[in-house]
């Protein structure tokens, strides 16, 4: 049962669309981050930076070189896009990524973390193998179907995300609307939509639709009978965290991810129109599939396990962020 549920074939036309996006994603993650100053304020304008604990070897690039680091960055986003040297491209982009993430942690952000998990994801599916130059130089690698736990490994990381996610949001000042509402407030200026945050009940539907999203929104996309209607509203939150919040690339990132729950029918017609749709059901046992569960079970007990690491902690584990923005504070004032 287990071995035709993991690596029954199935149709790959999500994983291919998804490259795309992912890689034009960060081709954009990259620029962005230069024409909106992103990089001038944290890695080349401060004085010194904040590196995680055994990382401090990793510092920006003297002068205006970390510039051309993100320009390097955003052409391996777009060689992924259209799958040149695809599994180069990737693991490239995904240590440069993770070096900027190590180098400087008073910019943290939990989307920096999950883009660094996605890279890694990435590296190991064969997301080339249509609709790529690496087809074009090498037609033997084309293939129209993939294994289904291709699928399912996005589905599982998800879900965790997700989960973890909503119950982030359970705690005092988020169920009391203190931070909701300092949010509202501090959004009053965002053209057009700015007067209309500061109605009473936008803090509530906020803070418990935030919660009730974040908890269901997985399940309901998985089941047919809510699926259409799950988009639907995934693409109302993230388009409104994408205009209110501004948080770069990741609001279309996840709605990318709903590429892997539709009916692969439906994103063949819909993205790949020209390709055969795979419909045949024979189980494909690999010689790899030891190793893949192994590797596959470490890592996603590592993700269940590593956000409570809190709880085996005996100390304040906001004390450390509270010092880093303090002493990044005095830094600026400077």
């Amino acid at each position: 049962m287990l071995n035709k549920f993991l690596f029954k074939p199935i149709d790959n036309s999500g994983l291919i669309v998804f490259r795309m996006v992912f890689g034009l994603l960060c081709f954009l993650e990259s620029v962005g981050a230069i024409f909106t100053g992103w990089v001038a304020r944290t890695l080349v304008e401060p004085k010194f930076t904040f590196s995680f604990i055994g990382f401090e070897f990793l510092q920006p690039l003297p002068g205006q070189w970390m510039y051309a680091y993100y320009v390097i960055m955003g052409l391996f986003g777009l060689l992924i896009m259209v799958g040149y040297k695809y599994r180069l491209s990737i693991v490239s982009f995904g240590i440069m990524w993770t070096a900027v993430y190590l180098m400087q942690k008073a910019s943290y952000n939990n989307h920096y973390y999950f883009l660094m998990l996605l890279c890694l994801i990435m590296a190991f599916l064969p997301a080339h193998k249509y609709a790529s130059i690496d087809v074009k130089l090498r037609p033997s690698i084309k293939r129209i179907s993939m294994p289904n736990w291709c699928k399912w490994v996005f589905v599982l990381q998800l879900l965790i995300l997700y989960t973890y996610a909503s119950i982030a949001k359970i705690y005092p000042d988020w169920i009391d609307l203190t931070v909701p509402k300092l949010l509202m407030k501090s959004k009053a200026s965002v053209p057009i939509i700015g007067p209309y945050l500061q109605f009473d009940f936008m803090p509530y539907l906020v803070a418990y639709g935030g919660i009730l999203f974040d908890g269901l929104i997985i399940p309901l996309l998985l089941f047919k009978r809510t699926g259409k209607y799950a988009f639907v509203v995934s693409i109302f939150f993230h388009m409104f965290n994408s205009i209110v919040f501004q948080v770069g690339v990741f609001p279309y990132l996840s709605l990318a991810f709903s590429l892997f729950f539709f009916e692969p029918k439906t994103i063949k017609n819909l993205f790949l129109k020209h390709k055969s749709l795979y419909t045949e059901s024979k189980t494909i046992i690999p010689p790899y599939k030891f190793p893949l569960l192994f590797v596959a079970s470490l890592y996603f007990i590592i993700q269940v396990i590593l956000p409570l690491r809190h709880h085996f902690i005996q100390d304040d584990v906001l004390l450390d962020r509270r010092r880093t923005q303090a002493l990044l504070a005095y830094d600026v004032a400077l």
